[in-house]
């Protein structure tokens, strides 16, 4: 995990993205979360495909709606409900080019 929270701080988002969740199915539901916030920041300021863009949301807003549903105890606001609500408002908020 901590690997993962490395590489995303030193703006390394897909390895973050992968090492998330690689993490994740290694029993580590934190994994998730890394994977979501690497995947919505480079979705946000990076990507320049408004239709990647989109689609990216909309994968980080299924993960985080899996993640809420398998543990409602998860920590918030970074998971579960509060990271769908975030992915799905920047997809359909985001201006159109």
């Amino acid at each position: 995990m901590l690997a993962a929270w490395a590489l995303f701080h030193a703006g390394e988002f897909q390895k973050a993205h992968d090492a998330g969740l690689k993490a994740a199915a290694a029993g580590h539901a934190a994994g998730v979360t890394v994977a979501n916030k690497a995947q919505s920041i480079y979705a946000t300021y990076l990507e320049k495909s408004e239709k990647t863009r989109l689609a990216m949301f909309q994968e980080v807003a299924a993960r985080a709606e899996a993640q809420a549903a398998e543990d409602p105890r998860t920590p918030m606001p970074t998971t579960g409900w509060p990271m769908r609500w975030a992915a799905t408002a920047r997809a359909s908020a985001w201006p159109r080019r």
